[in-house]
């Protein structure tokens, strides 16, 4: 009996070669590097877009706050009186950094306000509600350092009820134990990364001019003209205020800490409003033209 020859099978001992491997390396890598670039444009375009965002909605709540108080506002004071520069401790005077009102003072009823510990969930809305009681909130807007950030500034916001709580009781007993008034308020950062409007020929680096104040000239028409910085210390010419102008330049992030920081034009953020006051006591501002910046 013939045995059976077992087949062979022959294998191929060349394999993969050093230049084949090396050649897929390179080109796994050129894809990852592909991958990875790719990767890096959306988070920069993310950040960028969250960036402006944040800056442009942060300037935007902040001009909406001023604005709502700016129309309810009683009028434009050129300086805090002597009681409030007792509350507030320092006195303050209108400039193109300083923005100082007085609002009235809505009753809102202690049962009907959530933040009051009277507050009834069950109580009827009382009809008083919304009307002006006794006194005012004198409220400031202010152009200020930012000590952690050299070069920039931030607004803040501080306010007081007047007069005084033992005055305010003593003169309105029934306000003062049924109507429910906001709280202090001290230095309230609204905005922040503030570099400008600043004047180019301005060389000493003061803090950038975000409010100006704007009144009818009668001696051009009743035409609306912006009133002069330098006298506005006079309150028959604060009194006169038809208008307050804001205008912002907020910086869209911190250079050196961004992903991909931006520098000149494309870093600022511009912003302008002009908001009337609702209660003028005066329809006109001041007779003499001079008080005015020269408008061609």
């Amino acid at each position: 009996m013939i045995p059976r020859r077992r087949s062979v099978r022959h294998r191929n001992c060349a394999g993969v070669s050093l230049t084949e491997l090396l050649v897929g390396s390179v080109l796994l890598g050129s894809s990852l590097a592909v991958v990875a670039e790719l990767m890096s444009l959306c988070v920069v375009a993310n950040t960028k877009l969250f960036r402006q965002f944040d800056a442009q909605r942060g300037a935007t709540v902040a001009l909406d706050r001023i604005k709502r108080d700016v129309r309810m506002a009683q009028e434009v004071r050129s300086t805090l009186s002597t009681d409030e520069v007792s509350e507030f401790g320092i006195t303050k005077n209108l400039a193109s950094t300083v923005l100082i009102l007085r609002l009235p003072i809505p009753f809102l009823s202690k049962v009907n306000d959530s933040s009051s510990s009277s507050y009834d969930p069950a109580a009827t809305i009382d009809p008083q509600s919304g009307f002006t009681v006794p006194g005012y909130y004198v409220v400031i807007y202010e152009v200020i350092k930012d000590a952690e950030n050299p070069g920039e500034y931030k607004l803040v916001t501080s306010s007081r009820r007047m007069p005084r709580d033992d005055q305010y009781k003593a003169l309105h007993p029934w306000f003062a134990d049924n109507c429910s008034f906001h709280g202090n308020v001290d230095s309230q950062v609204i905005a922040k990364g503030i570099v400008g409007p600043t004047d180019p020929a301005d060389t000493t680096g003061s803090a950038p001019k975000v409010f100006s104040f704007i009144a009818k000239n009668p001696s051009r028409g009743n035409r609306l003209d912006v009133l002069r910085e330098q006298i506005l210390y006079n309150q028959s010419v604060a009194s006169g205020v038809s208008m307050v102008g804001v205008d912002l330049e907020v910086k869209r992030g911190t250079e050196g800490t961004d992903v991909q920081p931006v520098s000149g034009s494309d870093n600022i953020l511009g912003m302008h409003t002009e908001v009337h006051l609702r209660n003028l006591k005066t329809l006109s501002g001041p007779y003499d033209s001079t008080l005015f910046e020269q408008q061609e």
